[in-house]
């Protein structure tokens, strides 16, 4: 017999179990600027708080924090996939200007640029931001687009 949990990993490609870093950084991100027009963010967003009502009791970890003893990296790739959108320069992603510091110190040989508001991979960089940070969820497929 399924579980709804086993049918959900089912239902998408990218709908695997994902640790509890990687949740906690993707809390912490729902519901800035979802794409909410677009099935597939709908859906991916419907499946992350699935999977975190599951669970149960889950701390958002917004960028540069993770649940004690997790990856850092790890809850930062749950807050990029869900908040992070591709632009013209990279992968852009809010994160506050007191974290930013923090973000760019962890990534130094990376090209990271930033502003008041958010921090942008460069497309150039985004190969090894994806091997330090996993990224899950329709932001794959849209910096795949950028490459078409």
């Amino acid at each position: 017999m399924l579980t709804d949990d086993m049918q959900l990993a089912h239902r998408h490609p990218y709908s695997t179990f994902p640790d509890l870093a990687w949740l906690s950084g993707a809390l912490a991100a729902v519901g800035e600027d979802a794409e909410s027009s677009d099935w597939l963010w709908n859906s991916f967003l419907e499946d992350i708080l699935h999977m975190i009502q599951n669970i149960g009791e889950i701390t958002p970890c917004e960028p540069g924090i993770a649940p004690e003893g997790e990856s850092i990296y790890d809850a930062l790739g749950g807050y990029v996939s869900v908040s992070g959108r591709m632009n013209e320069d990279g992968l852009r992603f809010r994160v506050p200007l007191g974290r930013q510091e923090k973000l760019l110190q962890m990534f130094g040989g990376l090209m990271l640029l930033r502003d008041q508001t958010a921090i942008v991979v460069s497309k150039h960089d985004l190969a090894g931001f994806t091997q330090l940070v996993p990224l899950r969820g329709p932001i794959t497929e849209k910096m795949e687009e950028s490459y078409a």
